[in-house]
């Protein structure tokens, strides 16, 4: 079974009200499998170089965009005794078993009642995020056109005051 990374980028204006994030495309990126770079960019399937992955954060950072909620989240339906995966919703008692044993956390999102209603895919591991500058270095250790046009992109996108980061997650 194979390990993959899933990323999107994200970016902010500076002049932006909103403490959330726009995401570049709606959808996540898997800019294919390389072992030694998940290594260098999070400790994933291996040991980085220089002991230290180059991941600027761990975990989700706060307020990430629609896209990167909707990717790594299911819904947790308090009031339904069935769960929908493939919708992407579970109940209550799925959604506890998979935080009580470590597969998923729970998401800051709270409803009108003030419950939590989003945890994290119990497909999905190490979180992670970094800024343009520590994207480019984790990027040498990968030289595939994918990573290459995600750098592009963030450069693109990060010109001027915008904000630029890029999250991403790993599957099993």
């Amino acid at each position: 079974m194979g390990c993959d990374i899933h990323c999107i980028i994200e970016y902010k204006y500076p002049e932006s009200y909103s403490l959330e994030w726009d995401s570049f495309g709606y959808h996540s990126i898997n800019p294919g499998r390389n072992y030694n770079w998940f290594a260098n960019l999070a400790g994933v399937r291996g040991s980085p170089k220089g002991g230290k992955p180059l991941a600027t954060g761990f975990g989700l950072p706060e307020h990430t965009s629609w896209a990167t909620n909707d990717e790594i989240s299911f819904t947790v339906d308090y009031d339904s005794p069935t769960s929908f995966q493939e919708a992407r919703t579970v109940n209550i008692e799925q959604a506890l078993k998979w935080v009580n044993s470590g597969y998923s956390i729970w998401r800051e999102e709270k409803n009108l009642a003030g419950q939590p209603y989003r945890i994290t895919s119990p497909d999905y591991h190490t979180y992670g995020w970094c800024n343009l500058t520590d994207w480019k270095k984790a990027a040498k250790f990968n030289n595939s056109i994918e990573v290459k046009a995600l750098t592009a992109a963030m450069q693109a996108i990060g010109k001027g005051d915008v904000k630029v980061r890029i999250v991403f997650w790993f599957d099993n």
